[in-house]
């Protein structure tokens, strides 16, 4: 969906149906993370909703194909605080419905089916372990 580009995994977005493609599209182009998470919770706008016209429940299942799309493009590298790390495992595992997970643990789950959604959970557990080690912990 958007070519061959190495730092995103559009493989959540590839596997929706058709018709909610130029949404999600929309979707990612136009709003960051944090605002997807606030549409998470409390739906999106309603000119959204007027423009589309789609279930709260199809809403739901493209804001959590873009959440997850938008997280594989953030970098992280050696020294990103293991509280941050933590807090995007989190939203990995609430989006995907199996909150209180580890990274490893998630990266199991995604092996199959997004390989490089599961190397992006793998580099965060890496760096998790990083930290870990660093700070004596």
């Amino acid at each position: 969906m958007f070519g061959d580009q190495d730092n995103i995994d559009s493989s959540f977005m590839d596997r929706l149906p058709v018709s909610y493609r130029n949404p999600a599209l929309e979707l990612i182009s136009q709003t960051d993370l944090r605002s997807m998470l606030l549409m998470r919770k409390q739906g999106v706008p309603i000119e959204l909703e007027s423009k589309y016209q789609l279930s709260s429940q199809q809403w739901l299942q493209i804001i959590n194909s873009v959440i997850l799309t938008k997280l594989s493009t953030f970098e992280v590298n050696t020294g990103f605080p293991n509280r941050y790390i933590n807090k995007l495992v989190e939203i990995v595992g609430a989006v995907y419905g199996m909150p209180n997970k580890t990274a490893r643990q998630l990266e199991v789950l995604f092996r199959e089916n997004h390989p490089h959604f599961a190397d992006w959970l793998a580099n965060l557990h890496r760096i998790q372990m990083i930290n870990a080690r660093q700070n004596g912990s």
